[in-house]
């Protein structure tokens, strides 16, 4: 694949895990359980017509909740939800889509087709994506001696 082809490439492009949905009242528990069964790393808190209200990641499960008290597990998902969701939709180039994981500090974005969720797109699936993708001439260029280290690291 061209670095053009790579540097235009959509979302619709490269594989794309489901996501777990879930509903606002949804507890907390039940979502961490479907979470960790799934192997994903989030759910998606969705409203009856599948539309998206927000995600819940591991970085909320660990900054959001007082795990001394057990009582979290019977919250509504809602409560601890990240409500301010960025999206993507299929025919956007993952070039948008990097900016976008780095401009919101986010690692996952969910996909959406004529407003609903449809999957997840992450950091790391475009990665993958860019790795499988890259010729092997550009692996292995070699080092440009203008960014090599000028001074000696260390104390």
């Amino acid at each position: 694949m061209s670095l053009d082809l790579l540097a235009n490439a959509r979302v619709s492009e490269i594989p794309r895990r489901q996501p777990v949905l879930v509903a606002p009242d949804t507890l907390t528990g039940e979502v961490v359980r479907r979470v960790a069964t799934a192997g994903r790393a989030h759910a998606i808190v969705v409203d009856p017509a599948g539309l998206p209200l927000g995600i819940f990641t591991q970085r909320d499960l660990v900054t959001r909740i007082d795990h001394s008290d057990a009582s979290w597990k019977s919250l509504p998902i809602s409560t601890l939800m990240t409500r301010e969701l960025v999206t993507v939709t299929e025919d956007m180039s993952l070039t948008d889509c990097l900016a976008l994981l780095h401009k919101h500090h986010v690692r996952t974005l969910p996909v959406t087709a004529g407003g609903r969720a449809v999957g997840v797109v992450s950091i790391r699936d475009i990665l993958h994506h860019a790795a499988d993708a890259f010729p092997a001439e550009f692996q292995n260029l070699p080092p440009d001696p203008s960014l090599e280290a000028q001074h000696p690291w260390g104390g």
